[in-house]
């Protein structure tokens, strides 16, 4: 009869361990995605500075010439 329960105590808390698991990688799945986003901003501030930079350079020429 202890042997029964558990084993069925056992099985529940597998249970509970696979569904936190599942809450885990989906809220991994969530954050990477979020990580991407992040990244793709980052990059184009980065392009966007560098412009800057190169309009600022180019000013620079025009007003020494």
């Amino acid at each position: 009869m202890e042997f029964a329960k558990a084993q069925e105590r056992f099985a529940e808390e597998l249970d509970e361990l696979e569904n936190r698991k599942a809450e885990l990688l989906a809220e991994k799945a969530k954050l990477e995605a979020e990580m991407e986003k992040l990244e793709e901003m980052r990059q184009g501030l980065i392009t966007k500075e560098k412009e800057m930079k190169s309009a600022d350079s180019e000013k620079i020429v025009v007003k020494n010439s």
